[in-house]
């Protein structure tokens, strides 16, 4: 016969079982592989406050390819691009927005018809990690943000 404040053999049964399954589902979920390639991909929508009455649109999107045959644009065996849209931008054409990643310039979006992207390859796409943040701006003004 057991004390009474020892737990019983159900108790302790249920409570591993708890803990695994919290374990299974807190755990990352790991990349597509093929072989010993590794795709990462993260994507995000981009919000920003109305212009001139209007609500721009965005996305961006970041994927990274580690290839086995290391034969690709930035010679450490990652494949990578990094591509951004914008839409309803109620400004002029020909202005020109830029895009940051984690506070660093990638490139820049010129807006034609309220739209525009831009798309990086190789070593010319940014660093990324889960949590960076995206914003377009124009002059230092966020027009679009959204976190990868």
């Amino acid at each position: 016969m057991r004390p009474n404040n020892l737990p019983s053999k159900l108790t302790v049964s249920a409570a591993l079982f708890a803990l695994a399954l919290f374990v299974s589902f807190a755990a990352p979920a790991p990349a597509s592989a093929n072989d010993g390639d590794h795709e990462v991909r993260f994507r995000t929508a981009l919000h920003g406050p109305a212009i001139n009455g209007i609500r721009p649109e965005g996305r961006a999107e970041f994927e990274r390819e580690d290839r086995n045959d290391r034969n690709d644009n930035d010679n450490d065996g990652h494949q990578k691009r990094f591509s951004t849209e914008v839409d309803k931008v109620n400004l002029g054409d020909n202005t020109i927005l830029e895009v940051d990643v984690d506070g660093v310039k990638v490139g820049n979006i010129r807006i034609e018809g309220g739209s525009g992207d831009l798309e990086v390859h190789g070593k010319r796409a940014p660093k990324v990690h889960r949590g960076s943040k995206v914003s377009v701006t124009m002059n230092g003004q966020a027009i679009l943000t959204g976190t990868l």
